[in-house]
């Protein structure tokens, strides 16, 4: 199907429009209802509901989405808090700058700094190689 659209006018493209979009509205329904129906009649003949067919998987993935609990805290504002996750907080940019340590800025004090520590120069070395 061709229609010339060189010779309508503004207002005549704007009819042919609206009226093409809804047929392509309806059209789509019909398409969607039509397969609904195919799919029901399936599953019919297979003796089968649509939630046997599509279930959900049970099984939790192991990662976890939650919140994550703060590593980090502003020794100048124990408020300001960071998980460690994301960007760096000026706060703690500020405080790096200044002289202080990812250690020094544990939340929980030496005892984390110190199974911490030679974690993260083992993996600073791993990366220089």
């Amino acid at each position: 199907m061709t229609v010339k659209l060189d010779g309508l006018s503004l207002r005549e493209l704007e009819e042919l429009i609206g009226a093409a979009r809804g047929r392509l509205s309806s059209a789509t329904k019909d398409h969607i209802d039509n397969t609904r129906s195919k799919i029901q009649a399936i599953l019919a003949d297979a003796g089968l509901t649509l939630e046997q067919v599509f279930q959900k998987n049970q099984k939790k993935s192991g990662r976890s989405t939650g919140p994550v609990p703060p590593k980090f805290a502003n020794p100048a504002d124990p408020t300001q808090t960071w998980s460690g996750r994301g960007k760096r907080p000026l706060w703690f940019s500020a405080a790096l700058a200044s002289g202080a340590t990812e250690s020094s800025l544990l939340i929980g004090g030496a005892a984390d700094s110190k199974a911490a520590a030679p974690q993260k120069a083992a993996t600073k070395k791993a990366i220089k190689k």
